[in-house]
C-alpha cells in the first residue's frame, strides 16, 4: 500500500495522528477548565455561606469588621504608577475570615491614599489545605477621588 504525501512531505496518516492529538489535548483542557470553574463556585458558596452565618441576625446589615491582620496596615508598602497600585499582603487567610479582611483593607485603601477603587484582583496561590488562602497582595486600579 502506498501513502500519498502533501508537497511539505507529509502522509495523509501523520496528518490525522497530529489532529488527534490536538483533540485530545483541547479535550483535557476544557475538562480541567470545567472542573476549576466548579471548585471555585463551591468556595464562593461556602464563603457566602460562613458570611450570611455571621451577618444572621442582624439583617445582613452588620458592618464589616477586621478579624486582626489590617488593623494597622502601613499603606507606605504600596506601590503606584500612575492609576494602579500593588497593596503587598504576604499572610495566610481561613476562606472564612478572608472577604471581610480584604473589603476593609480596601475601604481603608481608599481613605489613605485619596482614591476611588475602580477595579481589584487579589493574587494568591489558589485553594489551600484545609481551606487556607495564602494573599501574596491586591493589584488595584483607581482614580482621584475629586
Amino acid at each position: 500500500m502506498q501513502f500519498y504525501t502533501s508537497k511539505r512531505g507529509f502522509s495523509l496518516v501523520e496528518l490525522m495522528i497530529v489532529v488527534t492529538i490536538i483533540c485530545v489535548i483541547a479535550a483535557i483542557a476544557i475538562q480541567t477548565m470545567r472542573d476549576t470553574s466548579q471548585d471555585n463556585a463551591a468556595a464562593a458558596s461556602t464563603t457566602a455561606a460562613a458570611l450570611a452565618l455571621e451577618n444572621e441576625g442582624d439583617g445582613g446589615n452588620k458592618e464589616l469588621t477586621s478579624t486582626h491582620y489590617f488593623q494597622s496596615y502601613d499603606y507606605s508598602t504600596v506601590t503606584t504608577v500612575g492609576s494602579h497600585s500593588w497593596v503587598p499582603i504576604n499572610h495566610g487567610f481561613w476562606e472564612a475570615t478572608m472577604p471581610n479582611e480584604i473589603l476593609n483593607l480596601l475601604s481603608g485603601f481608599e481613605k489613605e491614599m485619596g482614591v476611588i477603587i475602580t477595579n481589584w484582583k487579589m493574587f494568591d496561590n489558589g485553594r489551600g489545605v484545609g481551606g487556607g488562602i495564602h494573599l501574596y497582595g491586591i493589584w488595584v486600579d483607581h482614580k482621584p477621588a475629586g
